[in-house]
């Protein structure tokens, strides 16, 4: 067996063996993804809470502490909002349907739809 075909056939064990983890963690990979992406975006951060002489596990755990405290304001603040358009939502929903169903009952005896 030359090299390119060792290589070739060890290319395909490893895509093969990659398929087979990333089937199997189907439902963790977007939050993998997005663990990934806030460490990412996080990490300037810690460097910078580490150059004020703060230890990397305290710096870690403030930096969750102020995350959790972001996404919970975010939500409280347009949770209000939320509320609002749903309710108008509601609201108009009945007429939307008594429209929807008056054209589809035009289009039904235009097209003799029975």
């Amino acid at each position: 067996m030359n090299t390119n075909m060792k290589h070739f056939t060890f290319l395909l064990f490893l895509a093969a063996i990659g398929s087979t983890i990333i089937i199997g963690l189907e439902s963790a990979i977007f939050y993998l993804i997005v663990a990934m992406v806030l460490a990412y975006l996080m990490f300037p951060f810690f460097q910078w809470l580490e150059a004020f002489r703060i230890r990397r596990e305290y710096a870690v755990i403030g930096g969750l502490i102020l995350m959790y405290f972001t996404f919970i304001s975010f939500f409280i603040a347009i949770i209000p909002y939320l509320y609002e358009e749903i309710q108008a939502f509601v609201q108009a929903l009945p007429q939307t349907v008594d429209i929807a169903l008056k054209e589809l009952q035009k289009l039904s005896d235009q097209w003799a739809w029975a």
